[in-house]
């Protein structure tokens, strides 16, 4: 979410805000990479509403469990409360799923 939020100008630019297509229920970004300006890259990612969308359908559809492809990539050591504010909200993802459950312990 660096590159989105302008703060990884070493890599890119973004040329679009946060985007979210309807039928997907993804968030995306347009940018340009810093290494060739001409091209246009699109970024697709989940956060909160969408692992929201996701883990409702789980719960519909009655899967067993959810968990992530991988968290490796958050950052834990930022003092940036934005990045702690993200890192924290995809665990607080989890919950949500969790809170969704019908109770039945069976």
């Amino acid at each position: 979410l660096a590159l989105l939020r302008g703060r990884d100008p070493a890599r890119g630019t973004p040329v679009s805000p946060r985007l979210f297509d309807p039928y997907t229920k993804l968030p995306y970004f347009n940018w340009r990479p810093a290494s060739d300006n001409a091209s246009l890259r699109q970024t697709w990612y989940d956060d909160l509403e969408s692992l929201a969308y996701k883990y409702a359908a789980a719960n519909r559809t009655g899967l067993g469990g959810v968990g992530p492809w991988t968290f490796t990539k958050l950052n834990y050591s930022d003092d940036d409360p934005l990045v702690l504010n993200d890192t924290s909200a995809m665990w607080a993802a989890l919950d949500v799923f969790l809170a969704l459950g019908d109770g039945d312990d069976d």
